[in-house]
Protein backbone atom coordinates (compact mmCIF):
# COMPACT_ATOMS: atom_id res chain seq x y z
CA UNK A 1 0.00 0.00 0.00
CA UNK A 2 2.88 2.33 0.74
CA UNK A 3 4.22 1.65 -2.75
CA UNK A 4 0.85 2.48 -4.30
CA UNK A 5 0.52 5.68 -2.26
CA UNK A 6 4.03 6.92 -3.03
CA UNK A 7 3.82 6.00 -6.72
CA UNK A 8 0.53 7.84 -7.19
CA UNK A 9 1.79 11.08 -5.70
CA UNK A 10 5.13 10.84 -7.48
CA UNK A 11 3.10 10.92 -10.66
CA UNK A 12 0.28 13.20 -9.49
CA UNK A 13 2.59 15.92 -8.17
CA UNK A 14 4.21 16.28 -11.58
CA UNK A 15 2.86 19.60 -12.87
CA UNK A 16 3.34 18.35 -16.41
CA UNK A 17 0.13 16.44 -15.75
CA UNK A 18 -1.66 19.81 -15.63
CA UNK A 19 -3.86 18.57 -12.77
CA UNK A 20 -3.88 21.92 -10.96
CA UNK A 21 -3.41 25.64 -11.48
CA UNK A 22 -2.24 28.43 -9.21
CA UNK A 23 -4.86 30.32 -7.18
CA UNK A 24 -3.24 32.92 -4.95
CA UNK A 25 -0.84 31.07 -2.67
CA UNK A 26 -2.48 27.69 -3.29
CA UNK A 27 -3.64 25.40 -6.06
CA UNK A 28 -6.98 24.99 -7.82
CA UNK A 29 -7.85 21.38 -8.74
CA UNK A 30 -10.30 20.31 -11.41
CA UNK A 31 -13.20 17.99 -10.66
CA UNK A 32 -11.47 15.31 -12.70
CA UNK A 33 -8.31 15.41 -10.58
CA UNK A 34 -10.32 15.52 -7.34
CA UNK A 35 -12.25 12.42 -8.38
CA UNK A 36 -9.01 10.69 -9.36
CA UNK A 37 -7.42 11.52 -6.00
CA UNK A 38 -10.51 10.43 -4.09
CA UNK A 39 -10.73 7.10 -5.89
CA UNK A 40 -7.09 6.26 -5.18
CA UNK A 41 -6.98 7.55 -1.59
CA UNK A 42 -10.35 6.14 -0.58
CA UNK A 43 -9.52 2.74 -2.08
CA UNK A 44 -6.18 2.70 -0.23
CA UNK A 45 -7.94 3.64 3.00
CA UNK A 46 -10.30 0.69 2.50
CA UNK A 47 -7.34 -1.63 1.94
CA UNK A 48 -5.65 -0.35 5.09
CA UNK A 49 -8.88 -0.84 7.04
CA UNK A 50 -9.23 -4.43 5.83
CA UNK A 51 -5.61 -5.34 6.58
CA UNK A 52 -5.55 -3.77 10.04
CA UNK A 53 -8.98 -4.85 11.22
CA UNK A 54 -9.53 -8.21 9.53
CA UNK A 55 -6.01 -9.56 9.09
CA UNK A 56 -4.28 -8.13 12.16
CA UNK A 57 -7.21 -7.82 14.55
CA UNK A 58 -6.54 -4.16 15.26
CA UNK A 59 -9.25 -1.56 15.76
CA UNK A 60 -9.21 1.95 14.41
CA UNK A 61 -9.68 3.47 17.90
CA UNK A 62 -6.66 1.54 19.20
CA UNK A 63 -4.60 2.52 16.18
CA UNK A 64 -5.51 6.20 16.49
CA UNK A 65 -4.84 6.13 20.23
CA UNK A 66 -1.19 5.49 19.39
CA UNK A 67 -0.80 8.62 17.26
CA UNK A 68 -2.66 11.90 17.73
CA UNK A 69 -1.77 12.84 14.15
CA UNK A 70 -4.18 10.16 12.91
CA UNK A 71 -6.97 11.44 15.14
CA UNK A 72 -6.34 14.97 13.86
CA UNK A 73 -7.25 13.94 10.32
CA UNK A 74 -10.71 12.82 11.40
CA UNK A 75 -11.06 15.95 13.51
CA UNK A 76 -10.44 18.00 10.37
CA UNK A 77 -13.48 16.46 8.66
CA UNK A 78 -15.81 17.51 11.47
CA UNK A 79 -14.21 20.89 11.96
CA UNK A 80 -14.98 21.74 8.33
CA UNK A 81 -18.76 21.25 8.24
CA UNK A 82 -18.63 17.49 8.67
CA UNK A 83 -21.30 15.53 10.54
CA UNK A 84 -21.72 11.95 11.71
CA UNK A 85 -25.12 10.34 12.25
CA UNK A 86 -25.78 6.88 13.65
CA UNK A 87 -28.47 4.68 15.17
CA UNK A 88 -27.56 4.07 18.83
CA UNK A 89 -27.16 0.36 19.40
CA UNK A 90 -28.06 -0.19 15.76
CA UNK A 91 -31.75 0.24 16.55
CA UNK A 92 -34.05 0.95 13.60
CA UNK A 93 -35.50 4.45 13.42
CA UNK A 94 -33.21 6.00 16.05
CA UNK A 95 -30.80 7.88 13.80
CA UNK A 96 -29.29 10.88 15.56
CA UNK A 97 -26.33 13.19 15.16
CA UNK A 98 -23.22 12.42 17.22
CA UNK A 99 -22.10 15.69 18.78
CA UNK A 100 -18.40 14.82 19.10
CA UNK A 101 -17.52 11.90 16.79
CA UNK A 102 -13.77 12.10 17.48
CA UNK A 103 -12.39 10.04 19.07
CA UNK A 104 -15.39 8.17 20.53
CA UNK A 105 -17.00 7.21 17.19
CA UNK A 106 -13.91 6.75 15.00
CA UNK A 107 -14.71 3.05 14.55
CA UNK A 108 -18.15 3.87 13.16
CA UNK A 109 -16.83 6.68 10.98
CA UNK A 110 -14.17 4.38 9.50
CA UNK A 111 -16.68 1.57 8.95
CA UNK A 112 -19.00 4.00 7.16
CA UNK A 113 -16.15 5.25 4.96
CA UNK A 114 -15.07 1.72 4.12
CA UNK A 115 -18.51 0.21 3.46
CA UNK A 116 -20.02 3.34 1.91
CA UNK A 117 -17.22 3.41 -0.64
CA UNK A 118 -17.25 -0.34 -1.30
CA UNK A 119 -21.01 -0.43 -1.86
CA UNK A 120 -21.15 2.80 -3.91
CA UNK A 121 -23.29 4.56 -1.30
CA UNK A 122 -21.85 7.95 -2.26
CA UNK A 123 -21.98 10.37 -5.18
CA UNK A 124 -19.59 13.06 -6.40
CA UNK A 125 -21.86 15.80 -7.68
CA UNK A 126 -22.59 19.33 -6.48
CA UNK A 127 -26.18 18.71 -5.36
CA UNK A 128 -28.54 19.61 -2.57
CA UNK A 129 -29.18 16.74 -0.16
CA UNK A 130 -32.65 16.10 -1.63
CA UNK A 131 -31.26 15.92 -5.16
CA UNK A 132 -28.42 13.71 -3.91
CA UNK A 133 -30.98 11.32 -2.37
CA UNK A 134 -33.00 11.37 -5.59
CA UNK A 135 -29.98 10.55 -7.74
CA UNK A 136 -29.15 7.63 -5.44
CA UNK A 137 -32.80 6.52 -5.46
CA UNK A 138 -32.76 6.66 -1.66
CA UNK A 139 -36.07 7.12 0.16
CA UNK A 140 -36.95 10.79 0.68
CA UNK A 141 -40.48 10.46 2.06
CA UNK A 142 -39.35 8.64 5.18
CA UNK A 143 -36.56 11.07 6.11
CA UNK A 144 -36.40 11.90 9.81
CA UNK A 145 -37.11 15.60 10.52
CA UNK A 146 -33.93 15.97 12.62
CA UNK A 147 -31.72 15.33 9.58
CA UNK A 148 -33.29 18.31 7.81
CA UNK A 149 -33.02 16.74 4.36
CA UNK A 150 -35.11 19.39 2.51
CA UNK A 151 -33.14 22.24 4.09
CA UNK A 152 -29.67 21.11 3.03
CA UNK A 153 -28.80 23.20 -0.04
CA UNK A 154 -26.12 22.79 -2.68
CA UNK A 155 -22.91 23.25 -0.68
CA UNK A 156 -19.70 22.90 -2.70
CA UNK A 157 -19.67 19.14 -3.35
CA UNK A 158 -20.89 17.86 0.00
CA UNK A 159 -20.69 14.10 0.44
CA UNK A 160 -23.39 12.00 2.11
CA UNK A 161 -21.77 8.59 2.61
CA UNK A 162 -24.15 5.98 3.98
CA UNK A 163 -23.94 2.47 5.39
CA UNK A 164 -26.18 0.07 7.29
CA UNK A 165 -26.82 -3.62 7.87
CA UNK A 166 -27.81 -5.09 4.48
CA UNK A 167 -31.54 -5.76 3.99
CA UNK A 168 -32.83 -9.20 4.85
CA UNK A 169 -33.63 -11.62 1.98
CA UNK A 170 -36.85 -10.67 0.18
CA UNK A 171 -36.91 -7.26 1.93
CA UNK A 172 -37.02 -4.00 -0.05
CA UNK A 173 -33.58 -2.92 -1.30
CA UNK A 174 -31.24 -0.54 0.52
CA UNK A 175 -32.52 2.52 -1.32
CA UNK A 176 -36.22 1.88 -0.75
CA UNK A 177 -36.03 1.30 3.01
CA UNK A 178 -33.13 3.67 3.66
CA UNK A 179 -34.36 5.31 6.89
CA UNK A 180 -35.55 2.00 8.39
CA UNK A 181 -32.30 0.07 8.01
CA UNK A 182 -30.66 -1.28 11.19
CA UNK A 183 -27.31 0.24 12.17
CA UNK A 184 -27.84 3.15 9.77
CA UNK A 185 -24.89 5.53 9.64
CA UNK A 186 -24.36 8.68 7.55
CA UNK A 187 -21.12 10.62 7.19
CA UNK A 188 -21.49 14.18 5.90
CA UNK A 189 -18.26 15.73 4.65
CA UNK A 190 -16.83 18.11 2.09
CA UNK A 191 -15.12 16.07 -0.60
CA UNK A 192 -12.20 18.49 -0.65
CA UNK A 193 -11.71 17.99 3.10
CA UNK A 194 -12.19 14.22 2.84
CA UNK A 195 -9.54 13.99 0.15
CA UNK A 196 -7.08 16.07 2.17
CA UNK A 197 -7.71 14.15 5.41
CA UNK A 198 -7.39 10.77 3.74
CA UNK A 199 -4.08 11.70 2.13
CA UNK A 200 -2.58 12.92 5.42
CA UNK A 201 -3.95 9.95 7.37
CA UNK A 202 -2.30 7.58 4.89
CA UNK A 203 0.93 9.59 4.74
CA UNK A 204 1.26 9.45 8.54
CA UNK A 205 0.39 5.75 8.67
CA UNK A 206 2.49 4.60 5.72
CA UNK A 207 5.36 7.10 5.75
CA UNK A 208 5.32 8.54 9.29
CA UNK A 209 5.07 11.95 7.62
CA UNK A 210 2.75 14.94 7.87
CA UNK A 211 4.03 16.37 4.60
CA UNK A 212 1.20 17.82 2.53
CA UNK A 213 1.84 16.11 -0.76
CA UNK A 214 -0.62 18.42 -2.54
CA UNK A 215 1.44 21.52 -1.66
CA UNK A 216 4.05 20.95 -4.35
Amino acid sequence: MKTKFDAYFLFASNHACVRSSRLGTGWLYSNESLISDLMVLWALFCEVHEVLVKEHGLTMPNLCAQDQRLVDQFDRIFNEQGEYWESPGGAVGTLQRVANPVPASIAGVCKTLRNGYAHFHWLYENLSASDYWTRQAWDIAGAIPAFGLPNRPVNNYMAYVADAVPPRPNAPPFAAQFWNLPDLRILVARYTTLRFSLHLFLNVLLNDSLTNVFDQ
